[in-house]
């Protein structure tokens, strides 16, 4: 059923429900009228006894009138239940012919009863027969009035109400189908809707928004898509911008490169001599490289985002390593020092891209010190690295960490764009602190807790 479409599956598991309650009523409900019309056959015999005896009693002028008492017995008997009356030494009075073997069995049950009333049930000739046996004392004398109805009633009433239910069910089923069909359309026109529209983005059509007012779990599919539209709306335009700014930043160098290297072939030397200007073609060949490293790591980044297997570290050891590495680049400057004992899930070799790439951009701006604290605080460790170098422009500092953004004195417009990367990999947070005297950034990073 699977190969089908929805609205067909729907429509389908609609009608196989009604038609198996159908079937399910068709099955039990015999067995549960039967019990049901029992109790009532017995309680209706019981209240024709009360009626036939309270009107006998009144209309017939003594019991021992057997002529008068066998036509108030016929006049009585009416519909289903029939009624006789038993003498204690097995005389019929009344009643329609019985059979000899439920006169017997009838006899055999009075001279056992014990009870003034009490109900039976016998076999006689292969059909049921639902009796009452009363005691009665009448003009003196105990008399017993049976009053019976053949199983034939019970299974009629049984029969009629059985072809009546499964003459509705039968109606209802025919008649749901058409609403079930239309359920079914409605429940999947939203679903067709946004088949089309997934096709579309697919296809790159992405442009048009996908708004359905609805607030059920279709209307949360339908809003997922379109969330889904808009990152990749924003991907693409992502992606354009890094293409054009990647463009740009290789074009400079390359274009450097090939100048230099035809002037010297045609004897031209930009810088006076041979090593000059090969210097010059070298220095673009370093810088060229390291942008294309840097581009090459942060689309790594990218990837390793789904791929990370972090590891504990120590983060105090590994930023005192990179900070005994580096500081001797600006001896001139007053370098500080203070780390606390903090261990961190992630990755090693990620958190020293990090420190190194902070440390660079402090060397870069500071005037005469450089400060690095890392504390340990409740579920998490603070890094700050701080310079005394001039504050950050607020229209810099809003985009510092965007790719391919550089401040007065940066080179590539990479390492902060993947200092944050990083960060937001280890679930950490970064921001700038920029004031008179200092200017500092603080990562809050959770701690590793065993």
């Amino acid at each position: 059923m699977k190969n089908y479409p929805l609205a067909v599956q729907i429509w389908l598991i609609f009608a196989s429900i009604t038609m198996g309650v159908t079937l399910l009523l068709a099955l039990l409900f015999p067995w549960a009228l039967r019990g049901f019309f029992t109790k009532e056959v017995y309680s209706q015999i019981e209240a024709s006894q009360e009626v036939f005896l309270a009107y006998a009693t009144s209309a017939v002028d003594g019991w021992e009138d057997k002529g008068l008492l066998r036509r108030e017995l016929e006049r009585q008997n009416v519909r289903a239940v029939t009624h006789a009356i038993f003498r204690e030494n097995g005389k019929v009075i009344g009643g329609k012919a019985l059979p000899e073997s439920f006169v017997n069995m009838v006899n055999k049950d009075i001279g056992e009863q014990l009870s003034d009333v009490r109900q039976y049930v016998r076999q006689v000739e292969d059909e049921s027969i639902y009796y009452v046996i009363r005691r009665e004392i009448l003009a003196g004398k105990t008399v017993y009035l049976v009053s019976y109805v053949w199983d034939t009633y019970l299974n009629g009433l049984v029969s009629t109400l059985l072809w009546r239910l499964i003459l509705i069910m039968g109606a209802v089923l025919l008649l749901s189908w058409l609403p079930c069909l239309w359920l079914a359309r409605y429940l999947t026109r939203p679903l067709v809707e946004m088949e089309q529209r997934v096709k579309r983005i697919a296809d790159r059509d992405w442009s048009e928004p996908f708004v359905l007012e609805r607030a059920d779990e279709i209307g949360r599919l339908a809003a997922s898509i379109e969330r889904m539209r808009e990152r990749l709306v924003s991907q693409n335009e992502k992606q354009q911008s890094f293409l054009q700014q990647v463009s740009h930043e290789l074009k400079t160098p390359v274009m450097v490169i090939r100048s230099y290297a035809q002037s010297i072939l045609d004897g031209i030397f930009p810088k006076g001599d041979i090593p000059g200007s090969v210097r010059v073609i070298d220095d673009e060949a370093k810088r060229l490289e390291e942008r294309i490293r840097g581009l090459l790591y942060i689309t790594k980044l990218d990837f390793l985002e789904q791929q990370s297997h972090y590891q504990p570290f120590r983060l105090d050891e590994l930023v005192e390593e990179v900070w005994d590495r580096l500081k001797w680049k600006r001896p001139d400057v007053d370098w500080s020092c203070s780390t606390e004992a903090v261990t961190l899930s992630g990755d090693p070799e990620q958190w020293k891209v990090v420190v190194e790439n902070l440390l660079d951009n402090q060397m870069r701006y500071a005037r005469g010190k450089i400060t690095l604290v890392l504390e340990k605080q409740a579920g998490y460790a603070e890094l700050r690295m701080g310079n005394d170098g001039p504050p950050i422009p607020e229209t810099i500092k809003e985009q510092l960490f965007d790719r391919f953004s550089k401040g007065e004195k940066g080179e590539f417009g990479l390492g902060l764009a993947i200092v944050k990367r990083i960060v937001q990999l280890h679930q950490a947070q970064i921001q700038v602190e920029s004031r008179a005297g200092e200017v500092a950034f603080v990562i809050s990073v959770p701690v590793f807790e065993q």
